[in-house]
């Protein structure tokens, strides 16, 4: 008689270290616009969400890593 699970459980699929940008407020430089981000269209470019007029663009992946979080 079995007390548990036969089956293993499923695995939760890897989540890349980009992912973790998604949704993130940072802001240009130390004193540049805020702006978050919306989503990775690849590896090296986001689009992202300026917040004072809330456009969209297209942004280097590299830069956002560089830029502050937004306090």
């Amino acid at each position: 008689m079995s007390t548990g699970f036969s089956e293993t459980q499923a695995e939760l699929p890897a989540r890349k270290p980009a992912d973790s940008l998604i949704g993130q407020i940072r802001t240009f430089g130390p004193d540049g616009p805020v702006y978050q981000v919306v989503q990775l269209l690849d590896a090296a470019t986001a689009r992202i969400r300026i917040l004072e007029n809330e456009e969209d663009t297209e942004y280097p992946v590299a830069r956002i890593l560089n830029d502050p979080a937004a306090e």
